[in-house]
């Protein structure tokens, strides 16, 4: 099984992963939302559908049940509707410094409740004290990159406030989906057979979506340079998704929400080097917040003492 430490690393290149995908859709805000998505989910299909066809090949999915296969179905309706098309929805009113400290804000705190409410497993106090020191740097980055000119932020105060329900929205769905991964690979399903059910979800149900949105000739009328925003954010998210879904085999799911809330401070970085925008004493500041957060929730849980003339006992879950 895959070690916390390795969980941790693979959880580290999974939000790089996402900061590059977040980063590439951000260039590709002018086409349709739902079809922007689409597009970014026939990756998944096409990289790791060939990986599942080998697995089912072997019978590793044989043992996958029918109530499993509607669950996964489900997440992933929720993980592309109201995560995807929501994110992108966002992206496209409020702006990337926005949406992504709002997205994983939400996440973090969906995760924590949600595990709290179902899987009972109670929170550690260096997770409890990690969670505000992440929100704060949220917030900081936020409020340090909304002056940017290169960031183009609907003023209109509605479209604003549906903007960030939007982002918020897809946080909580990104929580659930990431539950219903974990739960499908602790039950012995490849890694890669809740990705591409999610990728199949995603190219069917908003691609028709988005088509009917453009028609044909909405869709010959995408430029080259939107075209190659979206394939790699397809590829930068499909790399991405898989080190999420291997690190959710080996921790839980905050621990992989709160390592993703990194992509706050790399896309701040990314905005600041290629895009023009502000990285003054409040930018810093959320940086510096983000790896002390990082710093104290990754401490190892520690294993506890046993006497010795007890044996060994059970393994303690990360």
């Amino acid at each position: 099984m895959t070690s916390f430490r390795a969980g941790l690393l693979l959880g580290a290149l999974s939000a790089i992963g996402y900061a590059a995908a977040n980063s590439f859709l951000r260039g590709a805000t002018s086409v349709d939302a739902a079809w922007v998505s689409a597009v970014k989910s026939f990756w998944l299909i096409a990289l790791l559908g060939p990986p599942l066809t080998l697995a089912v090949g072997r019978g590793e999915v044989a043992g996958f049940g029918r109530r499993s296969w509607i669950g996964l179905i489900a997440a992933g309706c929720i993980g592309q509707f109201g995560g995807n098309l929501a994110f992108q929805w966002g992206l496209e009113r409020i702006g990337l410094s926005v949406t992504v400290p709002l997205c994983l804000g939400a996440m973090i705190c969906s995760s924590a409740l949600i595990q709290r409410l179902s899987e009972r497993v109670p929170l550690r106090p260096n997770v409890l004290a990690s969670i505000p020191v992440f929100l704060v740097a949220m917030v900081l980055l936020s409020v340090s990159r909304s002056g940017g000119t290169a960031v183009t932020v609907d003023r209109d105060w509605q479209a604003g406030a549906l903007g960030s329900l939007a982002a918020a929205a897809s946080g909580v769905s990104y929580s659930i989906l990431g539950f219903a991964i974990r739960r499908a690979t602790g039950k012995g399903a490849p890694v890669s057979l809740p990705m591409v059910i999610v990728g199949v979800v995603g190219l069917v149900g908003l691609g028709s979506l988005g088509f009917s949105r453009l028609g044909i000739d909405g869709v010959r009328e995408i430029d080259g340079w939107s075209w190659g925003m979206m394939t790699a954010a397809g590829l930068a998210n499909a790399a991405a998704f898989l080190s999420l879904s291997l690190s959710l085999r080996a921790i839980s799911v905050l621990y992989v929400h709160l390592l993703n809330s990194t992509q706050v401070a790399l896309t701040a970085l990314v905005g600041s080097l290629f895009f023009g925008e502000a990285f003054g004493g409040l930018t810093i500041a959320g940086v510096l917040l983000t790896i002390v957060g990082f710093i104290g929730m990754a401490r190892e849980p520690p294993r506890p003492a046993r006497k010795v003339s007890e044996g060994p006992g059970p393994a303690d879950q990360a």
